[in-house]
């Protein structure tokens, strides 16, 4: 690894882990620093693709399998707008989905997944393995969050929400004051 990669890759990488630590408990700020991540790297990559477009030719050595080197030192070395710049409104789109709730926040979750995996072999040059931990960030944050929105299951006949006790307290094994 170059040295000027050494740092960028274990900030990458110590932030998809802080992500996927906060995924478990804190699901609603994973989802939230998502969506910075997310209009951040549509933003520099919106902007870069226009000004600086060679700036993506440098990732061809870094790619960790042989087809993704040959595409970017082929077809996409001169036309490197034509791909990042629709990658960069997608990122857009990722993150506003991930603002919203059920199918929307699935499909924006699924699409972030999706791009993960895709930038994945590109290898240091998308701070592998961060992907990889950002997208378990991103299941268990999505699984949380759908199981905190779930609504509670109200007993039928109407009791208070609370746990029947046990054999042995027979005044209240029914829920009911009085009713064994």
């Amino acid at each position: 690894m170059k040295p000027e990669f050494f740092i960028p890759f274990i900030v990458s990488n110590s932030i998809a882990v802080v992500l996927l630590i906060l995924a478990c408990w804190r699901p609603i700020i994973t989802r939230w620093s998502f969506v910075a991540i997310f209009v951040w790297a549509a933003f520099v990559n919106g902007i870069t693709s226009l000004a600086h477009p060679e700036v993506y030719r440098d990732y061809a050595p870094l790619a960790l399998i042989a087809i993704y080197r040959e595409f970017i030192r082929g077809f996409f070395w001169n036309h490197v707008a034509w791909f990042v710049f629709p990658i960069a409104v997608a990122q857009l789109a990722i993150a506003v989905l991930l603002t919203r709730n059920g199918i929307w926040m699935r499909l924006g979750t699924f699409g972030m997944c999706t791009f993960l995996l895709a930038i994945a072999p590109l290898g240091v040059g998308s701070a592998f393995p961060f992907s990889l931990i950002a997208i378990a960030a991103a299941v268990v944050m999505m699984r949380n969050i759908e199981r905190a929105s779930r609504p509670m299951i109200q007993p039928v006949d109407g009791s208070p929400d609370r746990p029947l006790l046990d054999d042995k307290d027979t005044t209240r094994k029914s829920g009911k004051p009085g009713v064994i």
